[in-house]
């Protein structure tokens, strides 16, 4: 919702694009290259308010409630990187573009995942069984009320899963549910 409203319509031929590498993840707006002059890669992380370059899109987008708050992403980008326990992205100007790079965690980055490898690890067949028979009971359950029910992240629970190809996400995201195959 952030490109839309300061995506620069003008430059027709330009899009946004998301960059996967091994080690991150680049969201590039690309814009030919403007922040608002009082805001920079070295201070958007401080607190400002909004200066969106389409103010009509983004007037929308807050009537509709797509976004919640004019000068609240890079906060909530920030909140959201901290409760995932994941470092918080960086801003830069490259190329003439606006670009956000998330460094992507490695194993043990995120809280809980060294103590819930271990338990992993111990419990299994065990916790792959349990997950199943969790699916199976309610297949409209998140990985994150399994993670809570068994004690481990959801990053454990989705790498069991991951672990398990007869059980498969159908759907998209909340709208979706879990099937499970017999073997």
């Amino acid at each position: 919702m952030n490109a839309l409203c300061h995506r620069q319509y003008e430059r027709y031929n330009l899009t946004i694009g998301i960059a996967l590498y091994d080690d991150r993840i680049e969201m590039e707006m690309e814009n030919p290259g403007i922040l608002p002059p009082q805001i920079t890669p070295e201070n958007i992380r401080e607190p400002h308010i909004s200066y969106p370059y389409n103010p009509l899109i983004a007037n929308v987008l807050y009537s509709t409630t797509y976004i919640e708050n004019w000068g609240s992403g890079v906060k909530r980008i920030i909140e959201a990187c901290q409760k995932r326990g994941v470092a918080a992205p960086t801003w830069s100007i490259n190329g003439g573009f606006v670009v956000v790079t998330f460094v992507r965690p490695t194993k043990g980055d995120t809280q809980g995942d060294t103590q819930d490898d271990t338990q992993g690890d111990t419990q299994g067949v065990n916790l792959d069984g349990k997950i199943e028979n969790a699916i199976k009971d309610n297949p409209n359950v998140t990985t994150e009320d399994l993670a809570k029910q068994f004690g481990v992240s959801a990053i454990t629970i989705k790498r069991h899963i991951a672990k398990m190809p007869h059980i498969r996400y159908v759907g998209s995201g909340y709208s979706g549910h879990w099937e499970v195959d017999v073997p």
